[in-house]
């Protein structure tokens, strides 16, 4: 028996520098009489439980319609592996926990590349002074090496932007754009058909031509209903840009009207099929 709605204020999130980050959800009791709740995890590898605290859960009773807030805090280890991770919660009725419980969607929490890795004290020896000069000369030259090479490229920052303009962004930063790998995530209509989460991170130095793999807001749907597939939504003058870059084109229209706006199913020398919509400059 569903005793609650569980809705996340943010579906994904980034973990800082130092591997830590937090979602807050919103729960709303949906029965006809006043209880008590708990809270729990439900994860499943590679998530583990030890990096989520959960906070925020109230001592007295959640009458009805009433809503309270719970937050979970996100801390991994210096080792994480970098990648996306998921996690659900669950509210229940500590007096009937197997039969009076609601289990949230997933949420996301990304470990970033350029996560700070925690530095390990070292034990003072006679070595040490020369050691230090040995590296610093090292480090220099490596330092010089590191500049003269090409190629080397910072990943701009997508997030916030719309899924046109982030195509457009990679398209002409001489970075390659994956759309058969991006990930869709429900999401309030402020952030639908925008950039949620990037990877690799934004700042991030990376290899000309390296993928860049997106998270995209969509509309929240019913449970059970598929998600509609993302359709980019670009301009005339973005199309023109795409073009002019050789990881993406754009080279055949067949324009349509869709709801007044033009839809071009279009074919592209690396990605098969991909459909634009347009709209005026």
């Amino acid at each position: 028996m569903s005793i609650v709605t569980i809705s996340e204020v943010q579906n994904s999130v980034t973990c800082s520098k130092e591997g830590t980050a937090e979602h807050v959800f919103n729960i709303k009791n949906i029965t006809d009489g006043s209880f008590k709740i708990g809270a729990q995890i439900v994860s499943k590898s590679p998530t583990k439980d030890e990096w989520l605290t959960i906070e925020g859960v109230p001592s007295s009773n959640l009458d009805i319609d009433a809503i309270t807030q719970i937050s979970v805090k996100i801390a991994v280890p210096s080792d994480c592996k970098p990648d996306d991770y998921s996690y659900r919660l669950r509210i229940f009725d500590p007096k009937s926990p197997g039969e009076r419980f609601s289990e949230g969607d997933a949420v996301y929490f990304t470990v970033p590349e350029n996560q700070a890795a925690v530095e390990k004290p070292t034990k003072k020896c006679s070595w040490c002074i020369p050691a230090a000069v040995a590296a610093a000369v090292l480090v220099v030259a490596g330092i010089t090496v590191w500049l003269l090479i090409p190629g080397k490229i910072v990943v701009p920052k997508l997030t916030g932007m719309t899924y046109g303009d982030a195509v457009v962004k990679i398209a002409t930063s001489k970075l390659k754009f994956e759309d058969d790998k991006n990930r869709k995530v429900k999401q309030d209509n402020a952030n639908i058909n925008k950039v949620i989460t990037q990877k690799p991170a934004a700042e991030t130095e990376v290899e000309e031509g390296t993928a860049i793999t997106l998270v995209i807001g969509i509309a929240k749907v019913k449970k059970g209903t598929k998600p509609k597939k993302i359709i980019p939504v670009l301009t005339k003058a973005q199309i023109r840009i795409i073009n002019a870059t050789s990881n993406i084109k754009v080279n055949r229209y067949i324009p349509k009207k869709i709801n007044g706006s033009i839809l071009y199913k279009t074919k592209s020398s690396k990605n098969k099929n991909i459909n634009i919509r347009t709209q005026p400059k």
